[in-house]
């Protein structure tokens, strides 16, 4: 029993000495180190820097972590060239999108007055095809000869079946073949 009795008073000076010295120097220590930080020190490359501390610090350890900072900044460096280099493709291709949807958009305003311009036409050929309605067939046929091929295809096209035939038939015999021929393969080809 009295060796416990003397273990036990070692032990206890022991933590006495670990919680009222060692513990709080080594807290005073890590709180000076913050507030140096804090301000704006360095305190650890201070002490690399002190004569005693320096023969400690390994300089191989030091020029191995210099290199690496330099191989990752060259690599930062790279990357923000890159970066550069992207946004830049990115602002080109942005403003080609632009050109083309401007392009585009004139397109269809294009688009749109061709289609006003062919309502308007098949509007005069309907207006036409009457008008032909009344007029002795040959000299519609005359006047049909005389229109451009394309046109005088669509004024036939909207005539009656009846109003045509006497038409055609007013024309030269090869005319009419040609007409009907044409009027065929329109109809074919819708």
């Amino acid at each position: 029993m009295a060796m416990n009795a003397n273990e036990e008073k070692k032990t206890g000076k022991l933590q006495w000495i670990l919680f009222v010295i060692v513990i709080p120097i080594i807290f005073a220590i890590v709180m000076l180190l913050i507030v140096l930080s804090v301000m704006g020190m360095n305190p650890i490359n201070q002490l690399k820097e002190a004569p005693i501390v320096a023969s400690f610090v390994d300089s191989k350890d030091e020029e191995i972590l210099q290199s690496q900072l330099d191989e990752i900044q060259k690599e930062s460096n790279n990357k923000n060239t890159q970066i550069e280099n992207l946004q830049s493709q990115v602002s080109q291709k942005e403003a080609k999108i632009e050109e083309l949807e401007n392009e585009i958009a004139d397109l269809n305003v294009e688009l749109e007055r061709r289609e006003e311009t062919l309502l308007t036409e098949e509007e005069a050929i309907k207006k036409m095809s009457n008008s032909f309605s009344g007029i002795e067939p040959k000299i519609a046929a005359e006047i049909i000869i005389e229109m451009e091929e394309q046109v005088a295809l669509k004024l036939l096209e909207q005539m009656s079946d009846d109003e045509r035939g006497k038409v055609l038939g007013a024309m030269n015999p090869e005319q009419a073949a040609s007409y009907t021929d044409s009027l065929i393969e329109r109809k074919s080809a819708e």
